[in-house]
């Protein structure tokens, strides 16, 4: 199945610009070839206009698009080679589903004898795990089917680039589980550069080889899930992706901590525009243990904070811990079966994990 694509290389967006209305889109973005990249953010960020301008269905008003070294910029679409799941499916109705599958093979390898271009259907077919299907109507598939079908005809055309546009959104969550991983199936299986748009964060995280986060037109972070998560390069990126608690303070860039207006100096790890001044400290829920009184609070690896629980909420796995210390609210998260320590309640957090962000928008 790898054979039949056979990608060239990558893909490289430079200075891509698009504007309507009040917003403003500009990007520059590197996808490394046969990798699976997840582009997320908020809804109205750009990430479907994005997609748009990649395929041809948008132009560009400056800027190019490589795809495997090839200018796209000014290709229109049936020539790009890029294969599009679309959030709605867009199946034919009229067409069986074999007959939907073949409408891009007959269109990209015209001179193809029918018998070999039905086969080669039945091929993505059956990569889908949908053989035998060929003579049923689209009109009576589930979603989830639809998406598969969706899919398959996206393939068939053996494309140099897929774009998803949040194919999972309609489906409900079990059923988006197992569809997202038969996509990380059959992108590993057939080694084809995709980008998959979603504004759902679990997605991202568990899909992509390289994670870019996007709003307001702008691609602001980009890397392994994993270390966007960890380090994320700004305070939305912070908020946005996972959960996040923020405590106001002032930032010493000299001694690299923090002083929060509870009068508190904790300490932090700089992230990227660490300056001296007001900002925020930051970390995530999962971060903080509970522990008992600790003999020197300002000492060690870690920060210490006296807690007074709000609420709890059972999330199944595990619990969230509303808690209230004098530097504000916080949210702890925790296996359901944690008990609290007895007496006061204090947990900490390694300063390892404590970033710091200048400003306090």
């Amino acid at each position: 199945m790898k054979d039949h694509f056979n990608p060239e290389g990558g893909l490289t967006i430079r200075d891509l610009r698009y504007s309507r209305g009040d917003f403003h889109l500009q990007v520059d973005l590197s996808l490394s070839k046969g990798s699976l990249n997840c582009l997320l953010g908020p809804s109205g960020c750009g990430k479907t206009t994005l997609l748009n301008l990649i395929a041809g269905f948008v132009p560009p008003q400056g800027g190019e698009i490589l795809l495997g070294g090839r200018d796209l910029t000014l290709l229109p679409p049936h020539r790009r080679r890029v294969g599009v799941v679309f959030q709605d499916y867009a199946l034919f109705p009229h067409l069986d589903v074999l007959h939907n599958v073949l409408y891009g093979i007959k269109r990209r390898f015209p001179s193809l004898p029918a018998p070999r271009q039905i086969a080669r259907a039945r091929e993505y077919l059956d990569l889908v795990r949908l053989s035998g299907w060929d003579k049923r109507s689209v009109e009576s598939l589930s979603g989830g089917e639809k998406q598969r079908v969706a899919l398959a005809r996206a393939l068939a055309p053996e494309p140099e680039l897929l774009l998803l546009d949040e194919p999972l959104s309609a489906l409900d969550a079990g059923l988006r589980v197992s569809l997202r991983r038969e996509i990380a199936r059959i992108q590993a299986e057939t080694s084809l550069l995709a980008l998959y748009v979603t504004h759902d964060q679990e997605e991202a995280l568990s899909l992509s080889d390289e994670l870019f986060l996007m709003n307001r037109g702008r691609i602001l972070q980009g890397g392994r899930p994993e270390e966007v998560y960890r380090r994320p390069g700004s305070l939305f990126a912070a908020s946005f992706l996972g959960g996040a608690n923020f405590i106001t303070g002032r930032l010493d860039q000299g001694e690299g901590t923090f002083l929060t207006d509870a009068g508190r100096r904790l300490g932090v790890c700089p992230s990227p525009g660490f300056v001296s001044g007001p900002g925020r400290l930051f970390f995530r829920p999962e971060d903080g243990r509970f522990c008992g009184l600790p003999e020197n609070p300002e000492a060690g690896d870690f920060n210490y904070f006296k807690a007074r629980l709000v609420k709890t909420e059972f999330l199944g796995a595990f619990r969230l811990f509303h808690l209230l210390t004098e530097e504000g609210p916080v949210i702890l998260q925790a296996p359901a079966g944690e008990a609290l320590p007895e007496g006061e309640l204090w947990f900490k957090v390694p300063r390892l994990c404590c970033l710091g962000f200048s400003g306090q928008d």
